[in-house]
């Protein structure tokens, strides 16, 4: 995956495109808990080691953005297609991912507890040393594990 060295501005305005009036970087705490960026697209978008809490993803292109390190609290990904992308080592507990497709992501130590994907469809994709506690897997089954 090639990594896109963009400043903190450029992230927030790709993501404040679905609400202008946060784009500003004075608002980057507020920014980043409870944001609705359904249907939005990004494109190698550097995001990684940001924190956020309850962003609606629904629907959203995710193409080569990097959230290694990230932590992305009771996120929703529903019906989005990510591709190219890195949760490497991300924080994705209670996240949502029903519907969505992902071909060639990265969720190598990756923590999906509680994560759900439910019907999702997923090609080529890493879940190397990723924790799974109470994960719910596309075809409906619970994946438990020993270190929950």
């Amino acid at each position: 995956m090639r990594r896109s060295a963009r400043p903190l501005a450029a992230a927030l305005a790709v993501l404040a495109s679905c609400q202008p009036a946060l784009a500003e970087e004075s608002t980057r705490d507020k920014f980043l808990e409870n944001h609705s960026c359904i249907d939005c697209k990004m494109d190698e978008v550097d995001l990684s080691g940001d924190s956020y809490v309850m962003v609606d993803l629904t629907r959203a292109y995710l193409n080569n953005v990097d959230f290694t390190d990230s932590g992305l609290l009771i996120a929703i990904f529903d019906d989005a297609r990510i591709e190219r992308t890195s949760f490497r080592n991300a924080s994705l507990r209670g996240a949502s991912f029903a519907n969505a497709r992902f071909r060639d992501v990265d969720f190598e130590g990756a923590d999906l507890a509680g994560a759900r994907f439910k019907g999702a469809h997923i090609d080529e994709s890493a879940f190397e040393k990723a924790r799974t506690c109470n994960t719910l897997l596309p075809d409906g089954a619970t994946l438990m594990s020993n270190n929950c």
